[in-house]
């Protein structure tokens, strides 16, 4: 016991004397900018207090550690700063000062911790259509750097786009999860909300109700499809109106054989078959003279 308590007091002495003889940096800091920059600062050791028995001891740079491994090693004691750019985490920092005449390098600074967050994608929804589901989501709330999505279906990354919209297609009936990643460069936001949906194709269960289910792509360029369902024996119509409410195109006599879904092609052109400009238009469906549903869409070109 006494031995132990010996060994003790020699290791704190030690401990002591070394960082006296090699002084740490003082008032680590670290600053995350830009959401994936971190930026360091610190101050110069206290020399003024050091002793080592020989006056020749010099300062000649520092080491920067991120979770106890050296990411850089600094040969000038006038640069007390440094930049480190990362993936999504959390991370620890400290540096240490480098010595010369003797040769040495000091105990750590104090510790620092930053946490590292990229925007992710927001609101995920799914929608299912015929045999296909529908995924759209909106843009995170930074998006200078970003240059795409990853979907996720299952866990399993499906297809990387630069839409917001996504049709995920021919897949048998069964539960399905869903969630999107943003990507900026070689980083990686944490994933979106989580959708899971139940899937049935009609193949398997014939749609019994009257719905206009969507368009996809949208945005779209230069053309886009407008899936409906509808009951037997109705009468169906698909009218494109502009921001003025102005009728643009309108699709009549849809079929109406069976009790399952219907899609119709919309080249984004008006009566004429003549290209209409970019912008906001509405498609409202019309069943038995009597509106049913109106759905926006957007044309780029």
């Amino acid at each position: 016991m006494k031995r132990a308590i010996a060994f003790f007091v020699l290791f704190l002495t030690m401990s002591f004397l070394y960082s006296q003889a090699f002084p740490p940096p003082q008032n680590l800091q670290a600053e995350v900018v830009n959401f994936n920059e971190v930026q360091l600062t610190w101050e110069p050791p206290d020399l003024t207090s050091a002793s080592t028995g020989n006056n020749s001891r010099s300062l000649y740079g520092y080491t920067v550690y991120r979770d106890d491994c050296q990411i850089v090693q600094i040969e000038d004691p006038f640069i007390l700063s440094v930049h480190d750019f990362l993936d999504s985490g959390e991370y620890e920092y400290f540096v240490t000062a480098l010595y010369s005449n003797p040769d040495g390098e000091s105990s750590p600074s104090n510790i620092v911790q930053v946490v590292i967050t990229f925007p992710s994608p927001q609101n995920l929804t799914a929608t299912s259509l015929y045999t296909d589901i529908l995924l759209e989501w909106e843009v995170p709330n930074y998006t200078r750097e970003l240059t795409g999505f990853l979907v996720y279906r299952d866990n399993n990354a499906i297809v990387e786009t630069l839409e917001t919209i996504y049709l995920d297609e021919y897949l048998p009936s069964g539960t399905y999860t869903y969630y999107i990643i943003a990507v900026y460069g070689e980083y990686f936001s944490e994933p979106s909300n989580f959708v899971t949906i139940e899937h049935t194709t009609a193949d398997e269960s014939l749609i019994s109700t009257t719905e206009l289910l969507g368009n996809y792509p949208n945005p779209f360029n230069p053309s886009t499809i407008i899936s409906f369902s509808i009951e037997q024996n109705e009468h169906c119509e698909i009218v494109i109106y502009n921001l003025k409410g102005q009728k643009v195109k309108t699709f009549s006599n849809l079929p109406i054989t069976n009790s399952t879904n219907h899609q119709i092609t919309w080249n984004g052109d008006d009566e004429n078959n003549q290209s209409v400009g970019s912008g906001i238009y509405f498609y409202q469906m019309n069943v038995n003279g009597k509106t049913q549903a109106v759905k926006k869409c957007l044309l780029l070109k």
